[in-house]
């Protein structure tokens, strides 16, 4: 059965509707990001709880990684050639194999968590036993992160692309929820509640949606065939190797000053909004796309798709990576400066923001490129190249942060992103697609990056001999985004925001 409100058949329908659901999402997210430092500040309890739950999500990351690389593209292609009936199947098997090795992995942990913690981490087991009920109980959000992802990665394969964002707007909702009636009871606590009901109320809600569609919750075991095992085998090998890089930094972080963890996780926050809002948003659309593409062979439409989504991406990236940078320490008083949110906290979460926000055009260029990979099945060549970049990443990561301090992480990533890009990437493009015209792509990101620096320059000038308040900033990025689609509208460097710009504001045949 087809519930027609958050199902689409195209995916320019798909990307429009889950955009504005999208917008909700980050409001929301952000919201919360806010009023937890509005009540909790960057303090040792701080860092205990961003430590847990991002631990606990990287653990949840390392298996979900697994539904894009290889489970969900595999069961798109047997939904194609075989039966939507043997797809089902397929994705039952893997989703009670999840819930049982999640509860294996909750119990271990579950059996002495400060112990385990302790050896996870820089903190030493006071600290942890000072905060010993926020430890244990971020314990149980790794089964119901693995499932609540599972069921949307799903749904968003039969092109409920909306599902994902109402998911997350849920989890928002509660927490903050929480956080407004228990956070004088409850503490920090209230924020892990806050979590587990609302990812509780999301299966439940996720369920009933697949049962509408007819979805059957059999369990039948299924012989897997040594292809993919195979690809299963690479790409859970280099999910250690990104996992494990992801690990490494908060692992040598939680030894540093008391609330560093909290500001990187506040700075970070402010990063992944346009993050999340424009590469995942449209790399999730994208990569079904990209699914269907390579199973029909229509190399010229996957050339054109990669590069229309990419050069999108840049140039909406580049000119936010820029105000990023240039301007952190504002950005961070107007948002977070409030409560226990003191000039301190503004001081560390700056510096974490600055280089942070470097990353942006990089995450999109690499994530778009992974996808490509996935699609095409090729996760043996994608495993052997994250082999490769950790190796590069963790020597780089450890002498930064040992010349740097906490800021050296973000500078490690950047470093990271730059070589996989310019050196592994890009031969790898041209040894397994031939038809991506790399060249079109190098052009495009460096004249737009040129023509933001141009733009951005004068006020970064008068910005280190003037103080800018608030009003005064929102004033120059009201004129930076007016000149650089101007410019855009004029000289159609971006083709695509270009055609949107004649359509929908300077038609003049309307």
């Amino acid at each position: 059965m087809k519930i027609s409100f958050l199902q689409t058949e195209s995916y320019r329908k798909g990307l429009f509707y889950s955009s504005g659901f999208n917008v909700l999402a980050k409001i929301l997210a952000f919201s919360q990001s806010l009023v937890i430092a509005y009540y909790f500040g960057t303090k040792s309890e701080t860092d205990v709880f961003f430590y847990c739950l991002s631990s606990v999500g990287l653990i949840s990351i390392y298996f979900g990684s697994l539904n894009h690389t290889v489970l969900i593209p595999e069961a798109m292609r047997i939904r194609v050639q075989e039966s939507n009936e043997q797809a089902i199947i397929f994705l039952n098997f893997f989703l009670y194999l999840y819930s049982f090795i999640s509860m294996v992995l909750t119990l271990i942990l579950l059996a002495n968590p400060i112990k385990i913690f302790s050896i996870l981490s820089n903190f030493n087991e006071n600290t942890l036993n000072i905060s010993k009920e926020l430890v244990f109980y971020s314990i149980p959000l790794l089964m119901l992160m693995n499932l609540t992802s599972y069921l949307t990665d799903i749904l968003t394969s039969y092109k409920y692309f909306t599902i994902p964002m109402i998911a997350a707007m849920v989890n928002s909702l509660f927490v903050l929820l929480f956080i407004f009636l228990f956070h004088n009871s409850l503490s920090i606590l209230s924020i892990l509640w806050g979590l587990i009901f609302g990812y509780m109320l999301n299966i439940v809600l996720l369920t009933i949606l697949l049962k509408r569609m007819g979805w059957a919750f059999k369990f039948k075991f299924i012989k897997i065939n040594l292809r993919i095992k195979k690809n299963i085998f690479y790409a859970q090998l280099g999910n250690i190797t990104t996992t494990v890089g992801s690990f490494l930094p908060l692992f040598l972080i939680s030894g540093f000053n008391s609330g560093i963890i909290a500001a990187l996780n506040y700075g970070q926050k402010i990063s992944t909004i346009p993050d999340q809002f424009f590469t995942t948003q449209m790399s999730q659309v994208i990569a079904i796309k990209f699914n269907e593409l390579s199973a029909k062979k229509d190399y010229s439409t996957l050339n054109k798709t990669f590069f229309e989504s990419l050069s999108t991406l840049v140039f909406i990236l580049i000119p936010i990576s820029l105000v990023l940078f240039f301007f952190p320490a504002i950005i961070v008083k107007v948002l977070y400066q409030r409560g226990q949110f003191d000039q301190n906290s503004v001081k560390i979460t700056s510096e974490f923001l600055k280089y942070f926000g470097l990353l942006l055009p990089f995450l999109a260029i690499n994530t778009i490129i992974s996808r490509l990979f996935t699609a095409s099945q090729k996760v043996r060549i994608n495993f052997f190249s994250q082999i490769v970049m950790i190796i590069i990443f963790i020597p780089t990561l450890y002498f930064l942060l040992k010349i740097m301090g906490p800021i050296g992480y973000p500078v490690a990533v950047l470093c990271y992103l730059c070589i996989s890009i310019l050196l592994i990437s890009i031969f790898l493009i041209k040894k397994n697609f031939p038809f991506i015209n790399l060249m079109a792509i190098s052009h495009l990101f460096v004249k737009i990056l040129f023509i933001n620096i141009f733009i951005i320059a004068p006020f970064f000038v008068l910005a280190k001999y003037f103080e800018i308040n608030s009003m005064v900033f929102v004033l120059f990025i009201v004129y930076y985004i007016s000149i650089l689609f101007f410019l855009n509208y004029k000289y159609a460097f971006c083709l695509q925001i270009n055609e949107l710009q004649k359509k929908y504001f300077f038609n003049t045949n309307r």
